[in-house]
C-alpha cells in the first residue's frame, strides 16, 4: 500500500512524529491539506505537497500557514 492510501489519520500520526512526507494534494481535500500541514508543524516534520497547480492562492496561503516553514509546493 503506498502512502497515497493510507488513512487520514495515518499520515497525520506520521508527521506528528517527525516523519517527512512528500504526497500529491490531488487526491485530498483542503480540509485534509491543512490537518497535515500543521501535524508537520507539530511534529517538527516537513511535508511536499505536488500537485498543487490547480489549488487557488487562498488555499495555498491556508495551508502554508498551518504549516509555518515546515510546508513545501511542487507544481
Amino acid at each position: 500500500m503506498g502512502l497515497a492510501m493510507k488513512h487520514q489519520h495515518e499520515l497525520v500520526a506520521i508527521l506528528t512524529a517527525g516523519a517527512a512526507l512528500q504526497l500529491s494534494a490531488k487526491a485530498k481535500h483542503q480540509h485534509e491539506l491543512v490537518s497535515l500541514a500543521a501535524a508537520a508543524l507539530q511534529g517538527g516534520s516537513h511535508l511536499t505537497l505536488s500537485d498543487v497547480s490547480m489549488k487557488h492562492q487562498h488555499e495555498l496561503i491556508s495551508i502554508a500557514t498551518a504549516g509555518i516553514g515546515h510546508v513545501t509546493f511542487r507544481g
